[in-house]
Order: structure tokens, then C-alpha cells, then sequence
């Protein structure tokens, strides 16, 4: 019986380990040109600096990293970025998340950290003026 559980528990950490480490090291050069080419065929990639993608991927270790996310949604309704229909800013945020970090948690992503901005600046050492974000998150890749 106590064998058992030590072996259980071993192996439900050995899945644990095989799901939330990468370990298949950083992309190689052939498969950031896939990416690329795709991200750049895809809607919406007109609004990201593809050089600095580009860089962002060739200069990845492969190792996990946690982003922050700071967010200001627009306070009347915005046209869908597929298929034009106005709604409210946080449904359409709402249906790019739930897909991503469907596909972000089958990788080992998740969300650490989100929560709504209560207060202002207190203090700012090389940021422009208060843009005026709603939410802070971060996102374990």
C-alpha cells in the first residue's frame, strides 16, 4: 500500500515535469521562419514590429518567462477585428483569451498574477505620461 502511493506519486510528478518544462530547448532557425511567415499571413500582425519579434524569438533560451501585461480597453465599443461586428472592448478581449490560454495551459502557461487598477501613478522614473491602465496581469510561458 505505501509502495503504492510513492509510485503513484511519481509518476503523477513525472507528468507534472513532462507538461510544464519545455524540453525541447529554444526554436531553431527553420522553425522561427515558419512562425514568422505564419504570423505575418495572419490578421492583425500589422500592428506588431516584426523585426522585433524576429529578435524576441531568435534570442530565446527555450526557458520559461513570466509577462507583464498591462491593459487599457477603449471605453466605447470597438468593431471586431474579424468580423466587424461593434461590441464591448472586454468581449472581444474575452474571445481571444479563452482560446489562448486553453492553448497556452495544454503548453504549461497559465496566469500568476490579474488584478484591476485601483489608484494612479505613485511613482514613475522614465515613463511617459499615465496612460491610464485598467488591468495588470501576468502570464507564465
Amino acid at each position: 500500500m505505501n509502495k503504492t502511493i510513492w509510485i503513484s506519486a511519481a509518476v503523477c510528478y513525472g507528468l507534472f515535469l513532462s507538461w510544464y518544462f519545455n524540453w525541447s530547448g529554444p526554436l531553431n532557425g527553420q522553425e522561427i521562419d515558419r512562425a514568422m511567415a505564419a504570423f505575418e499571413a495572419s490578421t492583425g500582425s500589422e500592428y506588431t514590429d516584426l523585426d522585433d519579434l524576429r529578435a524576441f524569438l531568435e534570442e530565446d533560451d527555450g526557458e520559461e518567462f513570466v509577462m507583464a501585461n498591462l491593459v487599457r480597453l477603449h471605453q466605447e465599443d470597438v468593431p471586431h477585428p474579424v468580423s466587424g461586428d461593434v461590441m464591448p472592448p472586454a468581449t472581444v478581449v474575452g474571445e481571444y483569451f479563452q482560446p489562448f490560454m486553453k492553448a497556452m495551459f495544454l503548453r504549461g502557461g497559465h496566469p500568476v498574477y490579474q488584478a484591476r487598477i485601483s489608484g494612479g501613478y505613485i511613482d514613475s522614473w522614465h515613463v511617459d505620461a499615465d496612460p491610464r491602465f485598467g488591468i495588470a496581469a501576468m502570464i507564465r510561458y
